[in-house]
């Protein structure tokens, strides 16, 4: 995290005296790679997140070391938020209650290289490249929880709730093999960038970047109230991933990014 920091500080300052350097923000709108199989719904899995998508901007410097070659060593911040839902299934009767929605902010460092090709007058410009990416957030454990409700489209029954989640590579998964994640992973994108006016640019890119990971642990207790009794008939609960220092459940993406956004060329020769 430190040594990511130090080298994004003398990368940015070197770039805002340099010549021969461009800047660009993107919005990237992600879809993991679990959503695009068939969601397995056997009763022990639909306990299991869902990712709903990823999110955010990117914003990078590129300073082109090697002219003949358009090589660019590149360094950037991206502000993103993952978004998942874990479906509330009620032990004992298999009914879904709720939904608890999973949000989570970050900071994700880029440090890579990218390699341009020029067509047409400079109109045209395709940009390949690879970045290691560390992944920062801001809190490494994060409580959802809800003490007694009642479903609203099941009023005779009442659920609670513990949902916690847990960030970095100290935590086991269930199911998934240990040591799996990597604090440090990649980023491979690619760029169509247009040149629209000047030194400005529109850009349009496709982006793959694997290792989004996060740990669980999960309770949930529901009580049923038939025929309109005033206590509880019955009580389900699910303790399957306790939160005691045991096993805990383990999500893993790969997001497949779209982008759009703009570049400005600095010292631009058409």
């Amino acid at each position: 995290m430190k040594h990511s920091l130090v080298l994004l500080m003398i990368l940015s300052t070197g770039l805002m005296f340099a010549q021969n350097h461009e800047f660009s923000i993107d919005f990237r709108y992600g879809i993991s790679h679990n959503n695009l199989s068939p969601t397995q719904t056997a009763y022990g899995e639909i306990r299991n997140p869902r990712t709903l998508n990823d999110q955010g901007f990117l914003v990078m410097y590129k300073y082109q070391f090697w002219k003949k070659r358009h090589l660019y060593v590149s360094g950037g911040i991206e502000f993103s938020q993952s978004r998942h839902y874990q479906p509330l299934i009620g032990s004992g009767s298999g009914y879904h209650l709720d939904n608890i929605l999973i949000n989570k902010n970050r900071m994700t460092f880029h440090l890579g290289l990218n390699k341009q090709f020029h067509l047409y007058d400079d109109k045209l410009i395709l940009d390949f490249g690879i970045h290691l990416i560390h992944r920062s957030y801001g809190s490494l454990e994060d409580d959802i929880s809800a003490e007694y409700q009642f479903s609203i489209d099941r009023p005779w029954i009442e659920y609670t709730y513990d949902f916690k989640t847990f960030y970095g590579d100290e935590h086991f998964a269930t199911g998934i093999p240990q040591g799996f994640v990597q604090t440090y992973n990649l980023d491979f994108n690619t760029q169509v960038k247009f040149r629209i006016k000047s030194q400005f640019f529109l850009n349009v890119g496709l982006s793959y970047s694997r290792n989004n990971v996060f740990f669980y642990t999960y309770s949930n207790t529901a009580r049923h109230y038939l025929n309109g009794s005033p206590t509880s008939t019955s009580q389900f609960s699910y303790t399957g991933l306790q939160d005691d220092g045991g096993p805990k459940g383990g999500i893993r993406d790969h997001f497949i990014y779209l982008s759009a956004g703009l570049s400005y060329k600095f010292n631009w020769k058409k």
